[in-house]
């Protein structure tokens, strides 16, 4: 649950922010965000989706992950206007289709591999098992990609420039978990911020793209003032951590030369983290709507950009990704952020 805060963190930045070094020529503008979710709403669709689950045995699983998507984007207001969803069920139901064919096709490559014999079994295992780890990082720029051009606001979708630099974020991703494993964690913090750095800076609004300028030396630099404090205050730090993590890379976050800010401090992230875990327990799972809800909107009234945008200035652009990916992510639980 607590995946919750930082995956809508990282929906926002990336969804403000942009390349320009042009200063603003006017007073600046704050512009806020909100989410206006209700819990006894969202309680009422995801019994519907499990009742219609139940009864299609699974079927209606992609129009449940699409009218709920749609759910939460038009209730998060972005100076005072609502995202909008425009992705459909029948996309993400093919999605699934391939998904169920691939993991057919390994079931059957390996069970008749094992067969033939069992060393050859576990070769098999040992190849498709990395074939699949080797995909995670085109899954991940899919399925972002899938969803931005799905998600619009003022009329105006995203999009994300996946083509041309697909494998300069496999090498990315690739490169910098092996060395996260090499230097037992301490590299992570640089690799993620990374990975933000490239989701912020290819992802767009129209014809306007977002910029990132956060530098890794600093991001290291938190991290190990933070280790020691993390260490002996076992593990409560954390959440001050991770406060400071978000501050600093919103405020190095920008769209059309407006700056990100984050009030979020490190009380508010625990307090929504025992909020989920407690709230979660004590209602059996009943009350997870109303903590999600409760969530969203904490951390959205938390956060905002400031400056002087021109929105006159964004342009559609042609936008378009296959749904593939995004049931692929699902089927793999990987978090994309959006």
């Amino acid at each position: 649950m607590s995946s919750v805060i930082f995956d809508k963190l990282d929906s926002v930045s990336g969804s403000l922010a942009q390349n320009s070094e042009a200063e603003p020529t006017g007073p600046n503008e704050q512009y806020g965000f909100r989410f206006n979710g209700k819990g006894w709403d969202f309680f009422t669709l995801m019994l519907k989706h499990i009742l219609l689950n139940i009864v299609t045995l699974g079927i209606f699983l992609p129009w449940a992950k699409s009218e709920k998507r749609a759910y939460v984007w038009q209730n998060i207001e972005i100076f005072g206007q609502p995202l909008r969803y425009h992705g459909t069920g029948k996309e993400l139901f093919f999605g699934y289709l391939k998904v169920v064919i691939a993991w057919l096709s390994y079931a059957a490559l390996t069970t008749i591999a094992a067969s033939i014999s069992q060393g050859l079994g576990l070769a098999v295992q040992l190849v498709l098992g990395v074939g699949f780890l080797a995909i995670i990082p085109g899954v991940i720029v899919g399925a972002r990609a899938y969803l931005l051009s799905r998600t619009s606001w003022r009329g105006i979708f995203f999009g994300f420039e996946n083509v041309k630099l697909f494998s300069q974020f496999t090498r990315l991703w690739i490169g910098g978990y092996l060395l996260t494993l090499f230097t037992l964690g301490f590299y992570g913090p640089v690799w993620t911020n990374e990975i933000y750095r490239y989701m912020t800076n290819n992802t767009r609004l129209g014809g306007q793209h977002f910029e990132y300028r956060g530098e890794n030396g600093t991001v290291f630099k938190l991290f190990l003032f933070s280790l020691p404090l993390i260490i002996v205050t076992f593990g409560l730090y954390y959440f001050w951590y991770a406060a400071k993590l978000v501050k600093y890379q919103m405020s190095e976050t920008y769209f059309m030369g407006a700056e990100g800010r984050s009030e979020l401090s490190g009380g508010d992230i625990l307090w929504l983290f025992v909020v989920q875990i407690f709230g979660a327990t004590l209602t059996l799972g009943l009350g997870l709507p109303w903590i999600m809800t409760y969530s969203m909107s904490y951390t959205l009234e938390r956060i905002s950009f400031v400056g002087n945008v021109d929105f006159g200035k964004i342009t559609q652009e042609s936008n378009f990704s296959e749904a593939t990916a995004d049931s692929f992510a699902d089927a793999m639980d990987i978090g994309i952020g959006l």
